[in-house]
């Protein structure tokens, strides 16, 4: 049977108006954005903490984002166009699995949003007003965990009660 045999009498309707009915595995989904990556600096605290698998998995996506870019300049005549640069020529190039390079851009997700987050939450987290990624307390450098509300601005050492007394006693 055809793959499409199925939904037959769909694909009949459509044509006397001039459009195909596309199946949903023609369609697909919508390919994953990695312009998130481009939004660290490799000397943000959130960077500097993560594992050896996230940080790889942030170059990866890097790569992806500026190669991404390099095309878009290129579609508006600021350059000539590269050529697409997939999961798979990257593992290629870095002699590794596609597998590997998937796995270590999600953990690079998991551990600077939290989760591994669609692209929409990722680009809406990105334009909160979060400036707190480290600890306020004078003299602390502890990160605050990934998953912290907007407001909190101290680890978990300086949230206790009796760190919040000595910041409201001391002069």
């Amino acid at each position: 049977m055809a793959a499409g045999a199925v939904f037959a009498p769909y694909l009949e309707r459509s044509e006397p108006y001039g459009s195909v009915a596309l199946l949903s595995e023609e369609v697909g989904k919508r390919p994953r954005t990695y312009a998130w990556a481009l939004h660290f600096s490799p000397t943000s605290p959130d960077v500097r903490r993560l594992s050896r698998l996230a940080a790889n998995g942030l170059h990866y996506a890097t790569c992806l984002a500026e190669n991404a870019q390099k095309r878009k300049a290129g579609a508006l005549g600021e350059a000539p166009i590269p050529d697409r640069l997939t999961i798979a020529k990257l593992a290629d190039d870095e002699a590794v699995s596609i597998v590997e390079v998937n796995t270590a851009i999600k953990q690079a997700r998991i551990e600077l949003f939290g989760a591994n987050l669609s692209d929409r939450a990722i680009f809406d987290r990105l334009h909160q007003d979060w400036p707190f990624h480290v600890c306020i307390e004078p003299g602390c450098e502890n990160p605050l965990p990934a998953r912290r509300t907007r407001r909190r601005r101290y680890c978990d050492e300086h949230l206790a009660p009796a760190a919040r007394a000595r910041r409201r006693r001391s002069p």
